[in-house]
């Protein structure tokens, strides 16, 4: 009798066990899910139309008629506004500009904190309820933020655009520039030329960013501020796809297939100045042992100058950079061992044929004209 007692005593315990684990179970499954949809993460503040707190609400319950951010300088004043309709809408756009703070100062050599308005410092995501307009009707006000956001969408093509290409010289200036005792390494200069107007487009698209972020937070900036800041980032822009179109073949090809050519021209008709201060393109081609300038009016095509001669013609002894009357322009003079090299000159009436031992090579700038300099001497 007492065994039997005992064994159901037992039993009765492990029952009691079994159905308080089952409740405990269904009590932490019922209450998992609000315990998690109220952490501080999922909870974001709410403004009313006027800027104003109302409250919180949560991740995937709140009713908001704009999502904005806050940004603040490294001191703590806030300094701009991101807004969008919704909330992944506000954090894709600061984690682009994020990443751009990033690709900007490392393109620039610098810290991010160098420019005081960045995105690095940015506030919680804040839900603003709609004010009641009555009729429905839309503003002047609404009409701006609907430019914005179309300029800020083709921002964002444009800054990404910029980003892939700069990845893309940077990588092809590592290749040419470690690449020792390469001939055509004035290539390398070419390739700096042309990432000097990404430069252009990188400043204008800093430039716009914070005018937007900024006009938004305080709306003392116009909507023409914005739009004149636009249409220099697209000027900027149009500038650097005619600085590519003007990249020699072999500077090209490096970008695009990161070969670096043996031979080629270092400058494919680069605009220089030259005595007469009318604008020449001009190429200097190395081929194997042969060097060709040809220079040709920008003016009349068909005005062109072309001397042809041997690597081991010029006299490295006599290669001189000089600098001119003019800022941007700067000459490379050179002389012949002695053998008459041809110099070839195409007028509307035909072509004549004249004998020279000296050559003068114009260009925009010092650094330009040393490269062509250092590459002559290097033949």
């Amino acid at each position: 009798m007492i065994s039997n007692s005992t064994n159901r005593i037992a039993g009765e315990r492990r029952i009691v066990r079994l159905i308080f684990c089952c409740a405990f179970a269904f009590l932490a499954l019922c209450l998992s899910k609000p315990a998690f949809a109220q952490s501080d993460e999922d909870k974001f503040p709410v403004t009313d139309c006027h800027g104003q707190s109302a409250g919180i609400c949560l991740k995937g319950e709140c009713t908001c008629d704009e999502w904005q951010i806050k940004l603040y300088k490294k001191d703590g004043k806030e300094w701009g506004l991101i807004t969008g309709k919704t909330l992944e809408s506000v954090q894709r756009q600061l984690k682009k500009n994020q990443d751009f703070d990033m690709q900007y100062a490392r393109f620039f050599n610098g810290a991010v904190d160098d420019w005081p308005m960045n995105y690095q410092r940015p506030g919680k995501p804040t839900c603003k309820v709609a004010c009641d307009r009555g009729g429905g009707r839309t503003s002047a006000r609404d009409d701006d933020a609907d430019r914005k956001d179309e300029i800020e969408r083709a921002a964002d093509d444009l800054q990404q655009k910029m980003i892939d290409e700069i990845k893309r010289v940077t990588k092809a200036l590592y290749k040419v520039e470690k690449k020792v005792g390469n001939p055509y390494r004035a290539v390398g200069f070419v390739l700096k030329d042309y990432a000097n107007t990404l430069k252009d487009v990188f400043k204008k698209q800093k430039e716009l960013r914070a005018k937007l972020a900024e006009t938004t937070a305080t709306m003392n900036a116009t909507m023409s501020d914005i739009e004149a800041l636009y249409s220099e980032m697209q000027a900027a822009d149009g500038n650097v796809q005619t600085a590519f179109n003007n990249l020699p073949n072999n500077a090209r090809g490096v970008l695009d297939s990161g070969d670096v050519a043996e031979t080629g021209g270092a400058w494919n008709n680069q605009r220089v100045r030259d005595f007469d201060n009318s604008i020449t393109l001009q190429t200097v081609d190395f081929n194997q042992n042969q060097i060709t300038v040809t220079l040709t009016s920008e003016s009349n095509a068909s005005s062109r100058v072309t001397y042809n001669l041997r690597a081991s013609d010029v006299m490295p002894d006599t290669i001189s950079v000089q600098p001119t009357d003019a800022a941007d322009r700067w000459m490379v003079t050179l002389r012949t061992n002695g053998r008459t090299i041809t110099k070839r000159t195409e007028r509307d009436t035909g072509a004549l044929t004249d004998s020279v031992s000296k050559i003068t090579l114009f260009f925009s700038n010092e650094a330009a004209a040393r490269a062509a300099a250092d590459a002559l001497k290097s033949n």
